[in-house]
């Protein structure tokens, strides 16, 4: 807890410095900050990481830390939405790099009935095209390697809107696209009108971004059936041997009920193995797209 304290006391002291106020003594405002933050500290030149969170909005179950992110595990009390966040500071050298996309891949992997956005400063781009200005070299070997990171991870990448980079030199010669934010598939369901905004750009050399989403709770996700599935050889197969096979009693509406669910539960199945990732599909050729115009 003395690594949360010390951070709700900088924390504080920036927000009173940025004109915050509050009929609270500073100390009970950092105690009640303490409990909504989940820090990890610098490392040599390496800047440290903090997440915080309105408990009136989000309350966290977990949170822990690993080298070069933090991770916080709770519920959006609008809706009961459970969420994965992992806040993202990169190291340079490539093999920590290696290491940490490795392990947030197993907490995505581990928590992909949630809804997960892994996002900040990732250290690398993803294409040539990200990197720009004098002196900046692009390493291939790098850009694959996170690429692929985010691919065998099925996460998407939301798109800055209006903005192409995230850091800038102080001289402005050379700027790179470094911060991201990279979703799941659960994220995209629940709030599928996600959009990343570029902030102003102040003192830092990073390009504040803010991830926007608009919460409503219409009940659960609908089933989305894709068209496609009817044109392959074995779909009336798959749908017949459920249907035979679903062991169910009671009401007819109740059997019916039930042998939709176990539906489901195959369908999505299927067109994963026979199709792969669809939506993983359209977004990397929306990005190509955008990148030809």
């Amino acid at each position: 807890m003395d690594k949360e304290k010390s951070a709700s006391q900088e924390i504080w002291s920036l927000g009173k410095e940025l004109g915050l106020t509050s009929h609270l003594e500073d100390s009970e405002v950092e105690r009640q900050i303490a409990h909504q933050v989940a820090v990890r500290n610098s490392e040599g030149r390496a800047g440290g990481i903090a997440c915080v969170w309105n408990r009136d909005v989000f309350e966290a179950s977990s949170k822990w830390d690993l080298p070069g992110a933090v991770v916080v595990n709770g519920i959006v009390k609008q809706g009961n939405i459970g969420c994965c966040i992992i806040n993202v500071y990169a190291p340079a050298r490539a093999g920590e790099k290696h290491r940490l996309w490795d392990a947030i891949g197993t907490i995505v992997v581990q928590n992909a009935d949630m809804c997960v956005c892994v996002m900040g400063d990732f250290n690398v781009v993803r294409r040539r095209e990200e990197r720009a200005g004098n002196g900046e070299t692009f390493n291939e070997a790098e850009a694959r390697g996170f690429d692929d990171f985010i691919c065998s991870n099925e996460l998407e990448e939301i798109r800055i809107q209006g903005r192409k980079y995230t850091w800038f030199k102080p001289n402005g010669r050379c700027k790179s696209k470094l911060d991201r934010f990279l979703v799941n598939e659960e994220w995209l369901r629940v709030w599928e009108g996600s959009v990343a905004c570029g902030l102003q750009r102040t003192l830092s050399d990073h390009l504040p971004i803010q991830l926007r989403t608009k919460c409503e709770d219409w009940g659960p996700t609908p089933f989305r059936f894709l068209n496609v599935w009817v044109s392959h050889p074995d779909f009336h197969d798959v749908v017949d041997d459920v249907w035979s096979k679903a062991d169910v009693v009671g009401w007819k509406s109740f059997v019916v009920k039930e042998k939709l669910k176990m539906l489901k539960v195959k369908l999505k199945e299927w067109n994963k193995l026979t199709f792969g990732s669809i939506d993983h599909r359209i977004q990397s050729l929306k990005i190509e797209i955008q990148e030809m115009d």
